[in-house]
């Protein structure tokens, strides 16, 4: 799996996880946390850039959560 689709995988457990937990699309779209970009450095073992944020779906990320 390439580094691009970690990034998805571990996003996409993170929506997972708020589904368990209740929130619905018809909530509108899922804004993920800080505790949700945490999950995925620490999942990655490190964080991504902007750019590579971007071309996983996720075009603002705080500086915090990005290695640029």
């Amino acid at each position: 799996m390439t580094f691009l689709g970690k990034i998805a995988a571990e996003l996409s457990f993170c929506v997972a996880s708020a589904r368990e937990q209740g929130w619905t699309d018809q909530d509108g779209e899922y804004e993920y946390t800080a505790v949700d970009l945490e999950y995925v450095t620490d999942k990655l073992g490190r964080k991504p850039t902007r750019q590579e944020w971007a071309d996983a779906g996720l075009r603002y990320v705080g500086g915090a959560h990005c290695d640029d």
